[in-house]
């Protein structure tokens, strides 16, 4: 979502707002050990995100003005 306004004949400002992954849905790895043969490994079948960066909600805000 983009707004433009004119100051004056030649000077404008641009106020933007992004908004990515809104929703917020987690985005599931694989499983990161998948031997089962050691009964005290605690990560057998543990499921991490795949990248924390592609799956958080981020919201921007940004401002331009030219002149």
């Amino acid at each position: 979502m983009a707004e433009k306004i004119t100051i004056s004949e030649r000077l404008e400002a641009e106020l933007r707002f992004d908004a990515f992954n809104v929703s917020n849905h987690w985005n599931p790895g694989q499983p990161g050990d998948t031997n089962v043969s050691n009964p005290s490994d605690t990560q057998v079948g543990v499921i991490n995100q795949n990248n924390s960066q592609n799956s958080a909600r981020i919201l921007q805000i940004s401002g331009r003005i030219t002149f």
